[in-house]
């Protein structure tokens, strides 16, 4: 099942002092899209929004509410290649992600991209994931962009340790100007988590972890590493409507300078799927930054729906 893609925006209308010579609106969308952008994910993923029963894989064995699903999920083919794309027409109350003097704007934002995950052994999944995003603004049309992402990452079950899953994940993000094409923002980013997948009952699923990113960026003065925590809440609600409730707290350290966030991100899906490879979403993000240089902090909503569909295969 397609893994969903967190979906908003970027762009900015406020000057943030930073010590390279770019334009100013770049510090604020690169903060977005770190926030937001698409990201190679572990098996037993903590924010995945997917439909359905989780993967028997991440379930624990004594939960006899999932044996029929085993059996079920041990005797179909399940296919390897995920073909996906979305569009979703969102508004957000802060665009520049500012401390003061806060702007809304409305925009649409469209995804495509080619996922694949391969096991490896019994306990050990190889996952890969590329994908393109085209952001468009209605009031403010200089910050339009387009993104490239790629991902690959390797997941690791451990039995023995409450079947909990070691996660390594390398990603790589290039930001492009939507008017003139030209690249203002490229990342390598490298992952190291852990996460526990719990099925408390058939329509039920808990998932939380921690995770460290290490990034190499350019401009460097956008570069920062983080160490965080993360939960999720997946509940079917009906056969054909799912929520999903995901929190995120990161302690983020600028490499430049004496910068140091602490950033928090509550954000609620909901999912009605209308056939197997075709959905409606509606989204919600709350982002909270709080940081040691005040002109930094700030939160934002973003809110608004879409359609996302995807074609295995």
């Amino acid at each position: 099942m397609l893994r969903q893609l967190s979906l908003v925006a970027v762009m900015c209308l406020v000057l943030i002092a930073w010590s390279f010579a770019a334009d100013p609106a770049v510090s604020s969308s690169v903060e977005q899209a770190r926030e937001f952008a698409p990201a190679i994910q572990p098996a037993t993923n903590a924010s995945s929004t997917d439909a359905g029963a989780p993967d028997a894989s991440a379930v624990d064995a004594d939960d006899d509410s999932f044996g029929s699903q085993q059996i079920l999920k041990s005797a179909e083919r399940i296919p390897p290649f995920d073909a996906f794309a979305s569009v979703s027409a969102l508004f957000t109350n802060n665009v520049a992600l500012t401390h003061r003097d806060t702007h809304g704007d409305s925009f649409l934002v469209a995804t495509f991209g080619l996922s694949t995950s391969r096991k490896i052994t019994d306990t050990l999944q190889l996952d890969f994931t590329s994908s393109a995003g085209l952001f468009r603004y209605s009031r403010f049309s200089e910050f339009d962009m387009e993104s490239l992402n790629v991902g690959v990452g390797l997941a690791y079950r451990m039995p023995k340790l409450w079947d909990a899953s070691l996660f390594a994940q390398y990603g790589f993000s290039d930001l492009l100007n939507g008017r003139t094409n030209n690249q203002f923002f490229k990342n390598h980013v490298f992952t190291l988590g852990v996460q526990k997948a719990i099925g408390i009952s058939r329509a039920l699923n808990l998932t939380t972890g921690v995770s460290t990113d290490f990034n190499l960026t350019d401009p460097e003065a956008l570069q920062e590493d983080d160490i965080g925590c993360y939960t999720g809440l997946q509940a079917d609600l009906t056969r054909h409507l799912q929520a999903d409730l995901d929190y995120r707290y990161a302690y983020q350290i600028y490499t430049q300078g004496t910068r140091r966030d602490d950033s928090q991100l509550l954000s609620l899906f909901l999912q009605y799927t209308m056939s197997n490879w075709l959905s409606i979403i509606g989204s919600t993000y709350l982002t909270v930054d709080i940081s040691n240089e005040e002109v930094f902090s700030y939160e934002a909503l973003v809110e608004g729906f879409g359609l996302s569909a995807n074609i295995a295969f």
